[in-house]
């Protein structure tokens, strides 16, 4: 029996193993294949150790192969780290706290798992191999299942909502894909790691077995969704990314689904801020945007439309806004598109060349108006020169 659930963590070790070179090989460049890979490393040495813990000849080699698993919180804080990138949070990803967040805990929990006996007790000999008890009264270890199943239900929940997000039906596959593998190490671990231990219950622990789940959800992703894959759709996204001008895409009823991050670092706003807001909010005046609203709904595109947007801040920014309907293979209308054009610089220019040109016009009444009251003046000198019998001084 014991070289059955020992054989069960091997294999998980080598399908996370294959599966994590094999993603990372799909690009190589891309942070997402990084993170994933490093996910599968992380559980493949879990798994590893698990399986030379379980059919460990005594307990000095089960005591070693036990205490070489103190990395085992960073396979639950990779897999948060992962759904932030996968379910596109580039505006968490780029606050430097976010980091400490998610590796701070594991950290921690890993180095006083190693170095402070508090949390386990030695390996004990059960019928599936070495496995261990929770020390009675362990505050430690309770807090670190709490944050295990926080991050847990953190990433699940980030998936699902990213599923109700996103309108690509090939997106929607990948997604449930993704939160499929998620939920598998999720019950499985709280159903055998979870309150088992504390209640002093023993069941062979299937974690590590159950994250090859995860491993195989996101491979078939891959084979039948391109999941990781170079494609035209990442192509896009890049190209969505890098662009200079303001995007935003709106759903039928108004309200913002995605932004890049021109118009964020236009505006001042955390992508957090602005989705799921209606459109109206990003125009200095309402009226602006339902009149976009509407010229989406009658015209399907439109070009050049000159309008305002209004940062955080509450300044406002002048804008060439042009947008295009959004249509489903069936032909359904499910949102629009709009690109914004910042046209500050040359709304300043425009307005310093009618300060010019007014300029020039005042000045010119004023010289021709001059030129008209020295002639007139000249005229009435002739006339008064008449009167007194003496000769024009002017006149030709």
């Amino acid at each position: 029996m014991i070289i059955v659930f020992a054989l069960f963590s091997l294999i998980g070790s080598v399908i996370c193993l294959f599966f994590g070179n094999f993603v990372y090989y799909q690009n190589r460049k891309q942070l997402l294949n990084k993170i994933f890979f490093l996910l599968c490393m992380s559980l493949a040495f879990w798994a590893f150790t698990e399986f030379m813990l379980r059919q460990a000849e005594s307990l000095e080699t089960a005591n070693f192969w036990f205490n070489m698993n103190f990395l085992w919180p960073f396979s639950l804080a990779f897999p948060l780290h992962f759904m932030l990138i996968y379910t596109e949070k580039t505006s968490v990803l780029k606050n430097k706290l976010t980091y400490l967040l998610v590796y701070a805990p594991a950290f921690i929990f890993s180095f006083g798992d190693l170095l402070v006996p508090s949390m386990r007790t030695e390996p004990i000999m059960e019928f599936w191999g070495y496995s261990y008890y929770v020390l009675e009264g362990s505050w430690m270890y309770l807090v670190s299942e709490v944050w295990v199943f926080t991050v847990g239900f953190l990433a699940l929940v980030l998936g699902i909502m990213y599923y109700r997000q996103v309108y690509s039906e090939e997106k929607k596959r990948q997604a449930k894909f993704v939160i499929l593998g998620f939920s598998i190490p999720i019950i499985t671990g709280f159903f055998t790691e979870g309150f088992p231990p504390v209640l002093q219950i023993k069941i062979p622990e299937l974690t590590t077995l159950a994250f090859t789940g995860l491993c195989v959800c996101v491979g078939y992703a891959i084979f039948e969704h391109k999941l990781f894959v170079f494609t035209p759709a990442t192509v896009a996204e890049n190209i969505i990314e890098t662009m200079n001008d303001s995007l935003l895409l709106v759903d039928k009823h108004g309200i913002i689904m995605k932004v890049n991050h021109s118009l964020l670092n236009l505006l001042g706003y955390s992508e957090d801020e602005i989705v799921g807001q209606p459109m109206e909010k990003l125009f200095a005046e309402e009226q602006s945007g339902k009149n976009i609203n509407n010229k989406f709904l009658e015209n399907k595109t439109f070009d050049n439309y000159e309008t305002k947007y209004k940062t955080k801040t509450g300044e406002n920014v002048d804008i060439s806004f042009s947008g295009s309907t959004v249509n489903i293979k069936d032909g359904t209308f499910v949102g629009f598109i709009g690109i914004g054009h910042n046209i500050t610089d040359r709304k300043k220019a425009e307005e310093k060349l009618k300060e010019k040109i007014d300029e020039l016009e005042k000045y010119k009444k004023l010289t021709v108006g001059r030129e008209l009251k020295m002639i007139e003046m000249k005229k009435e000198i002739d006339e008064l020169c008449n009167k007194l019998g003496e000769k024009p001084r002017y006149a030709r």
